[in-house]
């Protein structure tokens, strides 16, 4: 089967602000919608935004090329800016995603903040042993502390992940099984079971641990959901190695 370059309407997550005017080190300025295509990379990489591909997610950190032309990013020519930012001597990185299901995409990233290790995504070929390949037995996220809150602070050290029920990240629980456990079809217990799964199949994929990998060593992590979901993600975060402080109302 041969994967079909898909294109799917993308909002702009609502917490983002994305500047006009941008000056880097070393690069003029930047405005208009070149600026915006640098903010949504660095806004992405900043936040482990996760955008959709197909039935599947992009990998943390990984833009698709269609949402640089969306109209609140870069318009039409959206995609074009990435070539202008390279010319200008931003750094990036792109390649070729499949999400399964016959759809595809181009991703980028700067390259400033890239990891040692490829999206996930399609096997890769297995050649001769890279010396990033040597480093997989550690615990992948050792050296990486979360706060956990199941509510969203006001004030908190780090970046701020929210996974709360329907927020587009991998670890976020889906609305639906919120709405379930709400309706009271669902009870608590299960809940935290079919997210311990949904979990589960993240990092089978190679998904959980490049998320939080790729937002940085200090986490706040918020969670307002119906069911006990920072227990599950504690536990499973743990096993990865990250240090996890107990979970509180607030970090505030």
């Amino acid at each position: 089967m041969i994967a079909v370059q898909a294109h799917y309407q993308a909002g702009k997550p609502v917490h983002w602000a994305l500047r006009n005017d941008v000056d880097l080190p070393g690069v003029r300025h930047l405005s208009g919608s070149i600026a915006r295509v640098f903010e949504i990379l660095r806004l992405t990489q900043e936040t482990a935004h996760c955008f959709r591909v197909g039935q599947g997610m992009a990998p943390a950190g990984w833009v698709p090329v269609w949402v640089f032309r969306e109209p609140w990013a870069g318009g039409s020519a959206g995609d074009r800016r990435l070539r202008d930012l390279r010319r200008l001597g931003v750094e990036l990185e792109g390649k070729p995603y499949d999400a399964g299901s016959g759809s595809s995409s181009w991703i980028w990233r700067l390259a400033a903040a890239s990891g040692t290790q490829p999206p996930p995504g399609r096997p890769i070929p297995r050649g001769k042993p890279t010396e990033p390949k040597a480093q997989v037995s550690a615990a992948p996220l050792a050296g990486v502390s979360v706060r956990l809150c199941s509510a969203r602070p006001v004030l908190y050290a780090g970046l701020l992940v929210d996974l709360s029920p329907g927020m587009p990240h991998v670890a976020a629980p889906t609305a639906s099984l919120a709405q379930r456990v709400a309706e009271g079809t669902l009870s608590a217990a299960e809940a935290q079971e079919a997210y311990r799964q949904h979990l589960l199949a993240a990092y089978r994929g190679g998904e959980l641990a490049s998320a939080f990998r790729a937002a940085g060593t200090a986490l706040t992590v918020c969670c307002d959901a119906p069911f006990d979901a920072l227990a599950v993600l504690g536990r499973a975060l743990g096993r990865l190695g990250a240090t996890i402080a107990a979970a509180t109302e607030s970090a505030g």
